[in-house]
């Protein structure tokens, strides 16, 4: 009894002055082994969550030891760490006005279980490997790799936002350590919002960084899907109302510093004229075939004409500005509720109309960042379980299939 029921016969003597009846009156085995756990309690001790991840897989004591435990070590087994959360108190500080302030938004982002050599290979990587494969030209270059990793420097919601980009960028290329990169990323991009909310609820300036914060967040929602490829089935609306959600902010900053007084860092990169550059004998084929679109809107008595031609009339812009994808990726903040609407219900004229917005997305999928976005919202929509395309659009979506390689 005694070997079967340990942690039962602990509890009881803890509380013997509540269970008289189990101690103090019970068999003299009983009454020995009470007299022997009073006198020889129980040490306490903290538990740690901190040790590495092929120790918690094996359920082992972890000493913990960086960059390798010595299980690991012994083994011979790849050690790594998944980063956890400090859970810090803020410490704010008061004026002699009596004005509280928040804490110091330039210290490091406080993140366990990654190293600080660990993570200056993500501020490395970010500026020699990461921005290059984002930008498209030299301005582009200029931005993403140089004033961009300024800017974050200066807050810590900042540079959380670089470091989860630079990590997400690594889980597409290290396969082997995909999981530990992913769960890295999530860490600091939680870091990032957090950090970017507090100070638009509770500054007016620093456009500069809540403009290059809330880049970095676009491009990890636009990432994410990607890179961990989710078996799931798709729901392209919501992927586009999530879109809508996060460039909400991005587009408010980036109005603030184009229609702004004062002159920023990056205005060279805002200001710039965006040239079309695109492949002409593609662009002639698209519109060629978005304009078979407009001649049945032109025919069409539907009460929803007016919604079907201002979706158009935008997917449309957004096509003509490829490959500068400007248009294209503030699409879904200037949709309106009525043609998603109108999607979500299984209208065809809307639905064809967002599948070119699919398209649109698709022709920017060769960064590593859109990787099978258009795709998968193509997908969505023409692949959906128990959908009958009617003979009307049967060859266009056809059509859209070959084109975005499904």
């Amino acid at each position: 009894m005694v070997g079967r029921y340990p942690q039962r016969i602990a509890y009881s003597v803890s509380h013997s002055n509540l269970y008289p009846h189990i101690l103090g009156r019970g068999t003299p085995d009983l009454i020995e082994m009470k007299h022997h756990l009073l006198g020889n309690p129980r040490r306490s001790h903290n538990k740690s969550r901190n040790g590495c991840a092929p120790c918690k897989r094996r359920h082992v004591k972890c000493d913990e030891k960086q960059p390798e435990c010595g299980l690991c070590h012994k083994r011979g087994l790849e050690c790594t760490y998944l980063p956890t959360k400090v859970q810090t108190k803020p410490s704010p500080s008061t004026t002699a006005n009596g004005d509280s302030h928040s804490r110091d938004r330039t210290s490091p982002p406080q993140v366990s279980g990654i190293s600080r050599l660990q993570e200056l290979r993500l501020i490395h990587h970010f500026s020699m490997v990461t921005a290059p494969t984002i930008a498209s030209d030299d301005t582009d270059l200029r931005f993403w790799q140089l004033e961009l990793p300024r800017i974050a420097t200066t807050h810590d919601y900042a540079m959380a936002g670089l470091l989860a980009a630079a990590a997400l960028h690594l889980a597409s290329s290290e396969l082997e350590k995909q999981a530990f990169w992913l769960e890295t990323a999530l860490i600091y991009k939680t870091q990032a919002i957090s950090g970017l909310r507090e100070d638009l609820a509770t500054s007016h300036g620093n456009h500069e960084v809540k403009f290059i914060t809330s880049s970095l967040i676009l491009l990890l929602v636009t990432a994410y899907p990607g890179i961990r490829k989710d078996e799931l089935q798709v729901d392209p609306l919501r992927e586009v109302l999530a879109m809508r959600s996060n460039l909400q902010g991005c587009t408010m900053v980036f109005n603030q510093i184009y229609y702004g007084p004062t002159t920023t860092s990056i205005d060279f990169w805002i200001r710039r004229e965006r040239l079309n550059q695109g492949n002409k004998d593609q662009e002639r084929e698209i519109l060629q075939r978005i304009n078979e679109v407009q001649t049945v809107i032109d025919q069409c008595q539907s009460p929803s004409r007016q919604i079907y031609q201002s979706a158009y009339d935008l997917t449309l812009k957004a096509l003509h500005t490829w490959p500068r994808q400007i248009e294209s990726v503030v699409w879904p903040t200037r949709i309106t509720d009525s043609f998603l609407l109108l999607v979500q219900q299984g209208d065809w004229i809307a639905r064809i109309i967002f599948l070119f917005h699919g398209l649109d997305l698709h022709l920017a999928s060769r960064k590593w960042f859109t990787a099978g976005a258009g795709r998968r919202l193509v997908l969505g929509v023409l692949q959906a379980d128990g959908l009958e395309i009617p003979p009307q659009w049967s060859n266009l979506a056809s059509w859209m299939i070959r084109a975005v390689e499904i």
